[in-house]
């Protein structure tokens, strides 16, 4: 099979190379943190549950 711009089903590509081919959608990379964020500022694919954190009261051992 053989695509508009010439290339052959065989051939692989880059993703940075199909980034750039013709009539491509443009794509954003980023990085985790920067993916992260959003998703938790927006709620999405995210379960918020409240958590007990136990320290201990060194006062009440001294004698």
């Amino acid at each position: 099979m053989r695509f508009r711009d010439g290339r052959s089903e065989s051939r692989e590509s880059s993703p940075m190379e199909a980034s750039f081919a013709q009539g491509a959608p443009p794509i954003t990379l980023i990085d985790g943190d920067k993916l992260v964020d959003p998703l938790i500022e927006y709620g999405i694919g995210i379960r918020k549950r409240a958590i007990e954190i136990l320290t201990i009261d060194l006062d009440s051992y001294r004698t």
